[in-house]
């Protein structure tokens, strides 16, 4: 009998907590009026910063103009954020037999023609994401198959003959 109320006190406050939290999901939504994603005055901040790094009050007029706003502004940015700004795409890049790509941390290569192995200095290797193993130091990269370089430490992938990759991301190229 004990145990009986016990369970229907806790259906009750159950089903008291589910009808509360219904309700208030339904009197505020996100993104309306009283419950902005983001504060005005916190866009309004951000913009006058903007205006202040390019030295004036409003808009600029020509061209030329606004082409040295935006060099000014991608300068402070790249400033700020340094190397962690990296391609969005995948860039094609060559490289001849004996050539490196050196990728940065967390850059993609797929080798898409030729041959190449991998170089990953140290106990680990680089992320094979196609297939969900581990290349190791001079194991053969197979073509199509997304690798990741897990850190900027010296790894990527050496070419053995002439090849083409598409790389995402930082890269150096090293003889």
């Amino acid at each position: 009998m004990r145990y009986k109320k016990t369970a229907a006190a806790v259906a009750v406050a159950m089903t008291v907590s589910v009808s509360a939290l219904a309700a208030a999901s339904v009197w505020s939504a996100p993104g309306d009026s009283s419950d902005p994603l983001v504060s005005k005055s916190y866009v309004d901040k951000r913009i006058e910063e903007v205006k202040a790094i390019a030295g004036q009050g409003g808009g600029t007029s020509g061209s030329a103009d606004n082409d040295a706003l935006l060099s000014e502004i991608l300068g402070r940015v790249e400033q700020i954020y340094g190397s962690r700004i990296q391609a969005a795409a995948y860039t094609p890049v060559f490289a001849s037999a004996g050539q490196t790509i050196l990728g940065a941390e967390g850059a993609e290569i797929l080798l898409r023609s030729g041959k190449a192995v991998g170089r990953a200095p140290g106990a680990n290797g680089l992320v094979n994401a196609t297939d969900g193993s581990e290349i190791m130091n001079g194991t053969e990269v197979e073509i199509n198959n997304i690798i990741i370089v897990p850190r900027g430490d010296g790894r990527g992938v050496t070419a053995m003959t002439d090849a083409w990759f598409l790389v995402k991301g930082g890269y150096t190229i090293a003889d």
